[in-house]
């Protein structure tokens, strides 16, 4: 799963794996482990490209079958890993969410915030819809997250309705 923080990678990635019993891994918390730090402190304290390193290490120890896998904001725009994270013939679904959204969910939180950027300085509307092209571009699947108010049962089954349907035309 790849899209913008708080377009629900990790929230309805874990109800979809359980929905589908297949394990469930977000990469961003397995950086953290593997780092035994935050996010926000790999962000602040080490430059882009030693972050990105460390994410790609984390991405190519993965069990890749009967999983699925929440991705960090970036690793949607790295065109390699996506292909890595396709190479069993698995499909990279693009959590299309509206700035609006974006911003209901983590808009509020200054650690998410930063998360997410690395800075407070950037506007965080600008990135989800400057990034939302390059996502489109490397899915396979674009689901659409419809309103803050949708339910995560509901936004659950219609996602696994769209997966079934997919699996189906590609079989």
């Amino acid at each position: 799963m790849i899209g913008p923080p708080g377009s629900g990678k990790s929230t309805i990635g874990r109800t979809l794996a359980t929905t589908r019993s297949l394990s469930f891994w977000d990469t961003d918390d397995l950086l953290e482990s593997d780092q035994n730090r935050s996010i926000q402190d790999i962000i602040k304290n080490d430059e882009e490209q030693a972050f990105k390193c460390l994410e790609e290490k984390v991405i190519s120890n993965l069990s890749l079958t009967e999983s699925i896998i929440s991705t960090g904001g970036s690793v949607g725009l790295n065109k390699r890993l996506i292909d890595h994270l396709k190479s069993k013939k698995d499909i990279a679904i693009f959590m299309d969410t509206p700035p609006k959204v974006v911003l209901a969910r983590i808009g509020n939180s200054p650690d998410r915030v930063d998360r997410v950027l690395g800075t407070k300085d950037l506007d965080l509307e600008m990135i989800v819809r400057k990034r939302a092209p390059i996502y489109r571009k490397n899915a396979d699947l674009v689901f659409e997250i419809g309103s803050i108010e949708e339910a995560i049962d509901a936004t659950t089954d219609r996602l696994n309705t769209i997966i079934e349907k997919y699996l189906l035309s590609h079989e």
